[in-house]
């Protein structure tokens, strides 16, 4: 049997762990009708979201897996034969050094001011270096879906996690601040994300979206 790496990338908060979660519960073909069957094979940990938990427990108890998990797993001598993958775009960018989003000889490389999340180029540094690791190549085929929603929404539902969680107002939490710059941020994230994915030379890229309770989804091009 191929092994199959299904990959969902988006901005933090935008709901992949929701799409994910109902795509399987309502029988969705999220990742294109030819590989539903082996979606809907996938089994989700028994606790979410799955980072909460260490990447062993997450093993046993499902091939739900988050970025933060991908040095684990390339450590291990034999994968799940199907495994699905959250990428939190901006995490990968603005990580800290113990957060296991991205390796650390690319911290130093990571962006040093808000501002920097708009250099593309910069962007897609990061991103190849990620993508192009031995755990993707380890799979005979790789679907990417990318979970987008405009700059307005994210930051509206940014405002409300801030408020609902208490959470303080640095960090990440600076990209969704002031209108601008934000916009400008999350296009150029867009941009250099499609860009960096396709060197893994998928076998179907996607994006969706999700508005008023509908799910829209197209092909695009690596």
């Amino acid at each position: 049997m191929e092994k199959v790496l299904f990959i969902l990338a988006g901005y933090p908060g935008v709901g992949k762990t929701t799409l994910l979660t109902t795509a399987l519960r309502q029988q969705t073909p999220l990742f294109g009708e030819k590989y539903d069957t082996l979606f809907q094979a996938t089994r989700v940990p028994s606790r979410f979201p799955e980072w909460a938990i260490g990447a062993r427990k997450t093993l046993e108890r499902g091939t739900w897996f988050s970025d933060r998990h991908i040095p684990y797993l390339s450590t291990l001598p034999e994968l799940p034969a199907h495994v699905v993958m959250h990428i939190d775009r901006v995490s990968q960018l603005t990580p800290s050094p113990k957060s296991g989003h991205c390796p650390a000889a690319l911290i130093p490389l990571l962006p040093r001011t808000t501002r920097a999340l708009a250099d593309e180029a910069g962007n897609e540094h990061v991103f190849r270096h990620i993508l192009s690791i031995d755990l993707s190549r380890r799979f005979a085929r790789v679907v990417i879906n990318t979970l987008y929603a405009p700059w307005q929404t994210i930051a509206h539902q940014w405002r409300a996690r801030q408020i609902a969680q208490k959470l303080p107002t640095g960090g990440r939490l600076r990209l969704f601040t002031h209108e601008r710059p934000g916009a400008d941020i999350h296009s150029a994230i867009y941009r250099s994300w499609f860009r960096s994915a396709a060197v893994l030379d998928p076998e179907l890229m996607l994006l969706s979206q999700v508005e008023q309770g509908h799910l829209t989804m197209k092909q695009i091009q690596p």
